[in-house]
């Protein structure tokens, strides 16, 4: 479970994974590895912030997903993560060894050491089969993720939106920048997909919003304003 910290209005601070920074000079593949299974923490973090079981529960199903589709294939793992890096490719693996037989056990033994740092790493710290047991399945996970991160896309227009307008001289914008003005303009016009109605983009702000107070009106206007 992610530390957090609570700050001055009642904000909780939460502390990211340290993988996320992760170095490691010696081996600079595994300081990627873990700075890739650091992401794939810290995304689970913001989909259910205040959440832990929850949390492990799409954590632990997501990692079961990949050990088992990446076992079966693990010359597609390999492949992929290869491309990601952009140096060397399965062929050029290949073509280093004397025949096919060592080659293939390279990329086997390349796969299993990924597999295991997933397993280790993601796997078994979110409650492992146990977590995967209780969660409602590959489908749920994904699809609630969906909308969660079409959610958060969603807060940051309003964020920003909410930002442009108090970037304006307040001579030209009567009152200053305030949330009703952002779902006024955003009802008409939303450069992404998102609610169509006030009512429901409040409910989204209440839950996504790096703002404190929720969606209080005021307190975006103080969040907002130059002096804060």
């Amino acid at each position: 479970m992610p530390a957090k910290a609570r700050l001055p209005g009642g904000v909780c601070m939460r502390m990211l994974p340290a993988d996320l920074t992760a170095i490691d000079l010696a081996t600079p593949a595994r300081e990627k590895a873990l700075r890739s299974l650091g992401f794939a923490k810290s995304m689970y973090i913001m989909l259910h912030p205040e959440d832990a079981r929850v949390r492990d529960e799409a954590l632990a199903t997501m990692a079961a997903d990949a050990l088992g589709r990446h076992q079966a294939d693990p010359e597609a793992l390999v492949r992929n993560a290869l491309a990601l890096d952009g140096h060397i490719t399965v062929d050029d693996l290949r073509r280093s060894a004397s025949n096919d037989a060592p080659a293939r056990q390279l990329i086997e033994d390349i796969a299993k050491q990924s597999l295991s740092m997933v397993a280790r790493d993601l796997f078994m710290p979110a409650g492992g089969f146990c977590s995967v047991a209780s969660a409602k399945g590959i489908s749920y996970v994904t699809q609630n993720a969906e909308v969660k991160f079409r959610d958060f896309i969603f807060a940051g227009v309003a964020l920003c939106t909410l930002y442009t307008i108090a970037s304006h001289n307040s001579d030209y914008i009567r009152g200053g920048a305030s949330l009703n003005k952002v779902w006024f303009l955003l009802e008409r016009e939303c450069p992404v997909e998102g609610p169509k109605n006030d009512r429901q983009m409040k409910a989204i702000w209440s839950m996504s919003s790096p703002l404190p107070g929720s969606c209080s009106d005021r307190s975006a206007r103080t969040s907002m304003s130059p002096s804060a």
